[in-house]
């Protein structure tokens, strides 16, 4: 590689870095929605604006690439169209219309990373983005506790540069998995991926987010399991990925027949700390709309989100669940637009699993498991400028991409 190519490839590397911590959200406190209506813009929507057009820009750069990409990865894609669509009916018409416009911006970052990047590089990537969000959320947490913790009812618990403790969690347990693949799969990143493990294990018990710690600590259990599986010769990979499937089956019936005292165990009741009150009262409001639900973003600024507030006596801001979320947005056709492709990737993310030469080839399988488990309790499932939408869209991606991308392979 010449000498000009290595600094444009370090320059990438840099700017989908940087992309990358901004979608966790750690900024959302100044980030703003771009506005139709003029006016002076905030430091917020131009950052929005400036890595939506680099990436229009670089997704130009590179088409021949990233149109066979793209059309292989249609199901997914055709989730922003509905959401866009959705702007004739929604309670919200401009809201809808600029959330959805980037919801399918951030696709595109998702995408460009599926071409530019290779599997073992995405992880590498994330690792390093996360590491640098936890550890500025650590620095914050420790040194401006005014700031970085929280007060109230969860006072104490970390919440480093995010709003609210579990927003801390997710990257914190998404950057453990990241970590955990690399000590696992590479003598070279070994000594700094444990201390990278360690250190995002002690800010997700740090924040105190229950929904992290047991999302996260599943999806690392696979990723171990699945680890030793991959010792295997391929030939026995099979049987000994249907024996731990089904101590799980085991496992998971196990825990749903004592429910309340496992939920116990962490703290929590059969109410979910009220999620299933929002639960009950959300699928009411669905049900008064299932086709095509209230539009995209549009639900929580509704009447009908005004009566499920005054149902459980506040108001939340989400249903607590992403895929309930989505299925008010969007209805029915919007959840079936997304649990029918993700099931299908999930799969496909198994048996490319199966066949890789590398441990990396596993983390699709990984990423998806995790992004389901952490949208149980939490709701950034199809969410504009978030780094789980993001990845979703890169792991499709990844997994339909035939030829290896200009930048190197695994």
């Amino acid at each position: 590689m010449s000498p000009s190519r290595r600094r444009w490839r370090a320059l990438e590397w840099t700017w989908a870095a940087c992309v990358l911590v901004f979608l966790t959200g750690a900024a959302r406190h100044w980030m703003v929605e771009p506005s139709l209506a003029g006016g002076a813009l905030t430091p917020g929507q131009i950052v929005v604006a400036a890595y939506l057009a680099v990436t229009a820009a670089v997704l130009a750069r590179v088409r021949r690439d990233a149109l066979p990409v793209a059309a292989r990865s249609w199901p997914i894609l055709l989730l922003p169209v509905l959401a866009l669509a959705s702007t004739l009916w929604s309670e919200a018409p401009a809201p809808t219309f600029r959330r959805a416009v980037s919801l399918a911006g951030t696709a595109g970052f998702g995408l460009l990373l599926a071409v530019r990047f290779t599997l073992a590089e995405q992880v590498r990537l994330v690792a390093l983005a996360l590491a640098v969000t936890i550890g500025a959320s650590a620095a914050a947490a420790l040194l401006f506790p005014e700031y970085g913790l929280m007060t109230g009812e969860h006072a104490g618990a970390w919440q480093g540069l995010f709003f609210h403790k579990n927003l801390l969690g997710r990257p914190a347990a998404l950057a453990a998995l990241a970590f955990l693949f690399l000590a696992l799969g590479s003598d070279r990143w070994r000594p700094p991926a444990l201390l990278g493990l360690a250190g995002s294990i002690a800010v997700v018990a740090a924040s105190g987010s229950r929904t992290a710690l047991l999302a996260g600590g599943a999806a690392g259990a696979v990723a171990l399991v699945l680890a030793l599986v991959h010792r295997l010769p391929p030939a026995r990979r099979g049987r000994a990925l249907a024996v731990a499937g089904g101590a799980g089956l085991v496992l998971l019936a196990v825990l749903a027949w004592r429910a309340d005292e496992a939920l116990a165990l962490i703290g929590r009741d059969a109410t979910l700390t009220n999620r299933t009150r929002i639960w009950s009262a959300a699928l009411d409001a669905l049900a008064e709309r299932p086709l095509l639900g209230y539009g995209y973003h549009a639900f929580w600024r509704s009447d009908a989100a005004a009566r499920i507030g005054a149902r459980i006596g506040w108001e939340p801001q989400h249903a607590h669940n992403g895929f309930l979320d989505v299925g008010l947005e969007l209805g029915v056709a919007g959840a079936a637009l997304f649990l029918a492709p993700f099931l299908y990737y999930l799969g496909r993310a198994l048996a490319a699993g199966r066949a890789a030469g590398a441990l990396a080839g596993w983390w699709p399988f990984v990423y998806l498991s995790y992004y389901a488990l952490a949208n149980l309790a939490e709701s950034p499932l199809v969410r504009q400028h978030t780094l789980g939408w993001a990845l979703y869209v890169a792991t499709v991606g990844t997994l339909v991409r035939r030829p290896a991308p200009a930048a190197g392979r695994d």
